[in-house]
């Protein structure tokens, strides 16, 4: 499948970029909700994540129970497959919503919502069910050697309610380690929730990444 495996090449440009140091655009990345009234599919009124409207996956998995089952699906894929990058987004997974300035992570929740930092990179409209502006949902830095997340603590209670849309948020943060630009952790964030990666193989995955 060629749709498959661009977005398969865009998060192996990431996997590489993982043995390297962290490159520019560390500061001011961030998630970002709209809400519609409806979708073209079908799907009802509600909060979505950009990347969901952007980048839907291609066979989203079904009966999530939750962000941390899907977190853990995505955990299992790269676990025979990269071992390294299975760790890191574990080790991200256990200190999410932690306050605590001993981590590597250090999560921060505002109340009076965030300031759109315009990094989201968009070339094309979303459905007209949508509205006009979309709202900051996280803006993450990096000061010194932790990873600082300040989100707006109503969004997240909101996107909560979906375990795919809240699942792709947090990965999407998660990726910024790796990415320079949205695009490209879109299309990861993409790859990475869809059920057809789990078909690929170590091995090709290895291809790819040139390791």
């Amino acid at each position: 499948m060629k749709t498959l495996g661009v977005l398969f090449t865009s998060l192996t440009i990431l996997i590489v970029t993982h043995a390297q140091a962290y490159i520019g655009g560390e500061v001011g990345n961030g998630g970002d909700v709209i809400r519609c009234s409806s979708l073209p599919n079908g799907e009802a009124e509600g909060l979505y994540f950009l990347d969901y409207l952007l980048a839907r996956p291609l066979d989203p998995p079904q009966g999530l129970l939750d962000e941390n089952d899907s977190i853990d699906r995505i955990v299992g894929l790269l676990r025979s497959r990269n071992p390294d990058l299975a760790g890191s987004l574990l080790e991200f997974k256990d200190w999410i919503g932690q306050s605590s300035l001993l981590g590597p992570y250090v999560w921060s929740p505002v109340h009076y919502g965030l300031v759109d930092i315009k990094d989201e990179n968009v070339v094309e409209l979303l459905p007209p069910t949508c509205g006009a502006q979309w709202q900051q949902a996280v803006v993450r830095s990096k000061i010194g050697s932790k990873i600082q997340f300040k989100y707006d603590i109503d969004v997240f209670s909101d996107l909560q309610d979906s375990a795919l849309q809240f699942s792709m948020l947090l990965v999407h943060e998660w990726l910024w380690q790796f990415a320079d630009n949205a695009q490209q952790v879109r299309l990861a964030n993409q790859f990475l929730h869809s059920r057809s990666t789990a078909n690929l193989s170590a091995y090709q995955l290895n291809r790819f990444s040139g390791t």
